[in-house]
This record gives C-alpha cells, structure tokens and sequence, in this order.
C-alpha cells in the first residue's frame, strides 16, 4: 500500500493453503503483522565558550559534530552530524537501552559534565571519552535531553634561537624567541619562561620582562589566534665556556592547548674557541766538506680554530754550541744567538711581524737560517707558541713542535782559546782541530766584557787552505798595559766572507790564563 507497510510476494495455491485458521484449503489466513511505538533521542551540541558546562543564552551550537549512536551491546547504530544550528537527533528507534558518542572537531574539547542541576541545559558526555552514561528509551519516547558543551582549544608554540653567528666566550649572544598561536582559540595569559644555564648570565630583553635575571619570564596577556609575540634576550657567555651548552624556553597559557609539544624549544650552542698548529720543518741542510753548512727550518703556523688570531708570540729553542743563528723572515725581536729567537707578536708590522690578523683557515709562514758551528750527531730545533690570543682577548693553549737534526758536519773546529801575560805582552792563542775552507780570523780587543767597546785588532790568515788538519795560532798583544785587564774575541771568516763570533778570553794585571770548553763553527 501506498505509504504504509508491504510483504513480500505470496503465491495462493488452490486446495495448498493452511487449514489451521478456517479449515479451507483454498485460503491463507497466516498474514499477520505487529506495530510497537518508537523511541527517539536527541538535540544539542553548542560552544561553551566560558567553559563553565552549561548553556548560556548567547552561546550557539556548533555545527557538523559527528555524533553516533550504540546499543548496550556495544554497536554502533546510527550515526548522524549536528545541523548548522547544533542540533541532532536519532528517531524511529526500538526502545531499549542505548548511549551516544561524540566526536568533537580538530581544535575543540568537550566540555565539563552534568554541571548545575538543570539537566536540560549541562553538557552530558565524559570530557574524555566523548561518550554518555547508558539511557532506556520507552516506547513512544523522544528524550531531548541529551546535550553537549564543546570549547575551543588554541595551539601556542615556541620557536627559540639565536642571533650571533660566533658565540665568543666573554661575549654577549643574543635569542630570538617566537611564541605563535595557531589557534583556533585565543590563547589567554600567555606566559614564557627562560630558564638560563650557567654558561650565560642575563643582560637586556625586549619588551622588558617581568622577573629576571634567572629565570626570565614574560606575561604576554592574550594572544588571538594566527598572532604572534616576538622577544629577544641578550645574554654573556661566560669566559669559561669550552663546550656546547643549551637554553630551554617555555610557553604557557590558560587556554588548552591542541598540541603540547611544540611548549617548549631548545636552543644549543657551540662556543667558537681559538686553536693554533704549529709545524716546524727541516727544509734544507747540506753535509758537504766545504764551509759553512747551513740549515733551515720553515715554521708553519695555521689558525685551526673558529676565531681569528690577534696575538701570537714565538719562541725558537735551539742549541748554541751546534748552531749558530743567521737569519730569520721575519726577523725576531731577540735574536742574540744564545739559543732562543722571540718574536714578540706575529700579528705585529714589519720586519718582525705579518702585519695581519690570522684568520680562520690562514697560515704564517717563517724561515730561519742557521750555521753548523759543531758537528752534530743529534740536537733538537724546537718551536713554542705561548700566551696567544685571539682578536676577542681568549688565550690559546700553548703549541710546541719538535724537530730533530741528525749528523751534520762543521767546517771549522776549536779546540780552545786563551790569552795570558808573556812578559810585558799579552799571548793570544787558539788552536783548531781541524779546518775547511777556512779564510782567517779576525781578533777584537776591549778593556770591558762588552764586544760593543771592543776594537778590531788584528787579522790572522788562516794556515790549513786546502787541507783538513788543525791549525795553533798565536798573536803577541804588545799594546798593552800591566794593571789593566784586557778582554780577547775570536771572530772566524770562511772563504765566502761570513763571520762567526767565539767566546771571549780574558787576561787580568796578574798572570791570567784561560782555558775555555771547545766552542766549535
């Protein structure tokens, strides 16, 4: 029938139908049907929008809720969305024992439970679980009772980092900190706090904060959804920081928020320290029989750290009786030749300086040139970088390197040198143990232990051209005065016209003889 309830097809049989009604075969009176009164329920989904479970006169309903229904066995059987005013309902429903669940939207909560004693106008699912309490529905029942409140949740987050390219130990660094809100909430009593490590002390933050220095905390107020705040916080790194260390900012609001992990945000920070290498190398040496031999060393200096150099003093330790020092580019400040060459300050001008802060990646590169003055077995050059510093005033560690010299031979050897009264003259004497291509000697005079009074006073050509023998010499002083005491240098000349210096002998008023250890060219 139009409008109201059909069988299925029935085929009537003549003399086959049942009997047990009218005891007619030709007839079917097994038809029957039975009609219950159904049940409904429904009706409301709004925003509470102070929070507080129950509905407010201007607070509306929230549109496209999912909402199913479930029997108390568990199983779903219905499901249905609030219309654009909030409203829902499920109706033509047996009677019988069900409850309902909700699924609030992406950004939303469910509200506080049977609040107030108004059961018409709470909010009846559990905040948790969405779900409602079990509920009978009687036949020909609508229950329109069955109401929830939903708020809005915000999403804030902290994005920290820094604004320094070098964290410089002893400098200052400066955080950049974002909090955002993504909303769909306005995120309210907004709070940031940076708690600080002992690596950094507080200097400024903008805007101001509220408590400092340790931690530092902003009361931001209310931030709507899709702003955002913006703070900067400047610290000092502390002079002692050689490792990477870590600053924690964290967001807080009122307002629940959709996503807690983005709360809170670290930033780490590596310090930028200064580091020297220094390599000293043998680059040149010969170990022929003609006079002088000479050695030289470049010493390689490279900034292997993360600041640029701005104070790098050197010390040249060597072995005066082995070799005697010639020259140096740049040239040291202290070069005395009594076995350590300084210079004062690399980063220093010319001549004994680049002239430049050493950057990062960069390199100085000296040379220094000595004379074989002994024979050598073994010795040792070494090179030392101490008390340097970077263009911020850090120290660098000190840096040393090493470098041997084997088993070069000299061209002159001396055995001594001594001067002593003969009569009324004064007796200079040397001997060698042996020479090569040796020119002569050169003898100075003073009254004072310093070669800067003393005065050329005699040139001794050389006995042993050619040959490998030792050589004695003697020169006889008769310009002299008894009661005075005179002093004597030995300055050798080689065939190329170069000079070295030995050590002084001295001859007192009284008979005076002298006899020094074996000095060496």
């Amino acid at each position: 029938a139009v409008n109201g309830l059909r069988t299925g097809p029935i085929s009537l049989t003549p003399g086959g139908e049942p009997t047990a009604e009218d005891g007619d075969a030709n007839s079917n009176l097994t038809l029957d049907l039975g009609l219950i009164v159904s049940a409904g329920i429904g009706d409301y989904v709004w925003l509470d929008q102070d929070r507080d479970g129950i509905q407010d006169v201007d607070e509306t309903g929230v549109p496209s809720v999912t909402v199913i229904l479930y029997d108390a066995d568990g199983t779903a059987v219905l499901s249905t969305t609030t219309d654009a005013s909030g409203h829902y309902s499920f109706t033509n429903l047996l009677p019988g024992d069900y409850y309902l669940y909700f699924d609030p939207p992406t950004g939303y909560i469910i509200t506080l439970q049977n609040q107030g004693s108004d059961d018409e106008v709470d909010s009846d699912a559990d905040p948790i679980s969405g779900e409602t309490i079990m509920t009978n529905l009687e036949p020909g029942e609508y229950d329109p009772t069955w109401d929830v409140g939903l708020f809005q949740m915000a999403d804030v987050s902290i994005f920290k980092g820094h604004l320094t390219d070098e964290i410089i130990p002893g400098q200052l660094l400066t955080y950049t900190l974002t909090i955002s809100n993504s909303g769909p909430a306005t995120a309210e009593q907004v709070v940031v706090t940076d708690t600080l490590p002992v690596e950094v002390q507080f200097v400024r933050a903008q805007p101001a904060p509220d408590s400092s220095p340790n931690p530092v905390v902003w009361h931001l107020g209310d931030i709507p959804a899709g702003e955002s705040r913006s703070l900067t916080l400047t610290v000092q790194v502390q002079s002692w920081v050689t490792q990477p260390f870590t600053n924690t900012a964290v967001v807080a609001s009122t307002t629940d928020d959709d996503d807690d992990d983005d709360n809170e945000d670290d930033d780490e920070t590596t310090p930028a320290l200064p580091s020297l290498a220094l390599d000293k190398r043998l680059v040149g040496m010969d170990r022929d029989n003609e006079a002088p031999n000479y050695i030289t060393f470049t010493i390689i200096i490279t900034n292997v750290g993360e600041t640029p150099i701005g104070h790098i003093p050197l010390e040249d330790v060597y072995d005066p009786y082995y070799l005697s020092f010639e020259w140096a580019t740049p040239a040291p400040q202290e070069g005395a030749d009594d076995g350590r060459l300084t210079w004062y300050d690399l980063n220093g001008s010319s001549p004994h300086g680049f002239d430049r802060i050493l950057d990062l990646g960069e390199t100085f590169v000296l040379t220094t040139v000595f004379r074989v003055a002994h024979d050598i077995t073994a010795t040792y050059n070494t090179a030392i970088i101490s008390d340097a510093e970077d263009v911020y005033g850090l120290p660098i560690s000190q840096v040393d390197d090493i470098e041997p010299i084997l088993e070069i031979p000299t061209a002159i050897e001396l055995l001594d040198f001594r001067a002593f009264w003969q009569g009324e003259q004064v007796a200079v004497e040397w001997e060698t143990a042996w020479e090569r291509d040796n020119w002569g000697f050169d003898l100075y005079r003073s009254q004072t232990p310093d070669f800067a009074t003393a005065q050329w006073l005699h040139f001794e050509p050389a006995q042993g051209w050619g040959q490998f023998e030792g050589q004695r010499y003697t020169y006889l002083d008769g310009d002299v005065e008894p009661g005075r005491t005179y002093y004597y240098w030995l300055v050798d000349i080689d065939m190329a016209g170069r000079t070295a210096m030995y050590e002084t002998a001295a001859v007192s008023a009284t008979y005076y003889r002298l006899y020094l250890p074996l000095i060496t060219k």
